[in-house]
């Protein structure tokens, strides 16, 4: 829905003696589809349960073996490869 509310801001840029305006309605219609989308979700969440039975007992529970900082935490959320390209030294060229 957000998708369509984009597409439809876009093609109305025809009109832009009004920016303002237009401006006003695309965030009304943004607020309205994540509305629903929140709404939707609420609902099926409500329905399906998910997540029960799946607890821990208290004593199963461990306190976790790594912990560190705010910096280990954000050097966390950048991968060593962002490329995905994986390689190693010891692969070769297959055969023909």
């Amino acid at each position: 829905m957000i998708f369509l509310a984009i597409i439809t801001s876009i093609a109305n840029l025809r009109n832009v003696t009004n920016a303002a305006r237009l401006a006003g309605k695309t965030l009304l219609w943004f607020a309205i589809t994540a509305l629903i989308a929140v709404a939707i979700g609420i609902g099926l969440g409500a329905v399906t349960s998910p997540g029960e039975g799946s607890g821990v007992s208290a004593d199963a529970a461990e306190a976790s073996s790594t912990q560190g900082g705010w910096m280990d935490f954000l050097g966390g959320l950048v991968p060593s490869n962002f490329l995905g390209i994986a390689g190693s030294a010891g692969m070769t060229a297959p055969s023909r």
